[in-house]
């Protein structure tokens, strides 16, 4: 509907051209993007379709797809790369660094995840393509007044975020729950859902009040007492059963969540 061969954006200047800001909707084809680009503004670019790679600042890799955003921060090198195997579409926000820094100021934004997750609902991408529509029209000298919408269209994008970041967390413990005999399996996940592990740690145990691994644990340890009470299978089987590497480690973790050993859980 907004998206073709002919990409749509604009760019409109205030405060005697010393800030701007601009938004547009973008169909790319390349695949090198931006390569050790400093940008000398504020974006932020949510990806419709698509996936690629972002590589920050530090060298560190994060990869795209459909439902992620990636945000260029002013004077930091970085590059972006685009899997051409795919139809690639993004919008965007573009903004001056004296909006930028108010907005930090603010913590209408944060600069500290240059990635994340955020799957903009049909509404929210139909706002954006309106008021990039609005902004075109508008003259030089009401840009300033037009601000303060595109601003709050920015927190709504971020909000919805918001809820894709519980998603995930929720997302990650169904998984963890279906592969609690898989050791490390968060990490398969990580790389499945092109999430960083410390950033799903983080979400996670804010939202669950333990780290993944931890709820890995803890799961298992559930199975552990419906074994002992729901079947007359030995320590040793049921250490089995559990993917211990043997009895006396079960032993060893049953005690260490449950306070006595299995044995005595049973007794």
């Amino acid at each position: 509907m907004f998206f073709g061969k002919t990409n749509f954006m604009t760019h409109r200047y205030f405060s005697d051209g010393s800030e701007r800001v601009g938004m547009g909707q973008l169909s790319k084809y390349d695949h090198v993007d931006f390569e050790d680009l400093k940008w000398p503004w504020y974006a932020v670019v949510f990806i419709i379709k698509g996936k690629g790679v972002y590589l920050d600042h530090k060298g560190q890799q994060h990869s795209l797809k459909a439902g992620m955003y990636f945000q260029r921060i002013p004077q930091l090198i970085h590059s972006t790369y685009i899997d051409t195997s795919e139809d690639w579409q993004e919008i965007f926000f573009d903004f001056g660094v004296k909006t930028y820094e108010m907005m930090l100021a603010c913590q209408i934004i944060q600069d500290k995840n240059l990635t994340g997750f955020c799957e903009l609902s049909k509404n929210l991408v139909e706002q954006h393509f309106q008021l990039t529509q609005k902004l075109q029209s508008c003259e030089s000298t009401q840009t300033a007044n037009l601000l303060p919408e595109i601003i709050s269209l920015l927190q709504d994008c971020f909000a919805q975020s918001a809820k894709e970041n519980t998603s995930i967390v929720q997302k990650a413990s169904y998984y963890l729950r279906q592969n609690y005999l898989v050791t490390d399996k968060i990490q398969s996940f990580c790389r499945d859902e092109a999430v960083g592990y410390e950033s799903l740690r983080k979400k996670f145990k804010e939202e669950m009040n333990c780290t993944p691994r931890q709820y890995q644990q803890l799961f298992r340890m559930e199975k552990a007492v419906e074994l002992l009470n729901q079947t007359n299978l030995s320590i040793e089987d049921i250490s089995d059963e559990l993917k211990y590497c043997n009895a006396f480690e079960f032993s060893k973790q049953f005690k260490k969540f449950q306070g006595i050993s299995p044995s005595q859980y049973r007794n």
